[in-house]
């Protein structure tokens, strides 16, 4: 998986868990996406070259983005580096908000 695949991964596997994706009728693909695949990208060249691609495996990126917040800061302290990828996830969360 490169990296703009993995960047669209993330999104959206918030966009649907979140059933944002229900909310617009039409679905809205400007909002959905916007600069954010770029900031994604950006992100996850560096943490790819940090940890390796096959660290985010589905199950991860499932995890990470939806799943329980004690795994997520579990996560978090075993690879700080990740912190990042938290605050931009969340920043995405809360952009599709508005």
């Amino acid at each position: 998986m490169n990296t703009r695949e993995l960047a669209t991964k993330f999104m959206d596997e918030i966009l649907y868990d979140g059933d944002w994706i229900t909310q617009w009728t039409p679905f809205n693909e400007e909002k959905h996406y916007a600069d954010w695949p770029g900031k994604f990208e950006n992100l996850l060249d560096k943490l790819i070259g940090e940890l390796g691609s096959d660290f985010f495996t589905d199950e991860f990126i499932c995890m990470f983005t939806c799943g329980d917040y004690d795994d997520m800061m579990d996560v978090i302290r075993a690879h700080p580096c990740l912190k990042s990828l938290y605050e931009l996830l969340d920043e995405y969360h809360d952009w599709l908000s508005d």
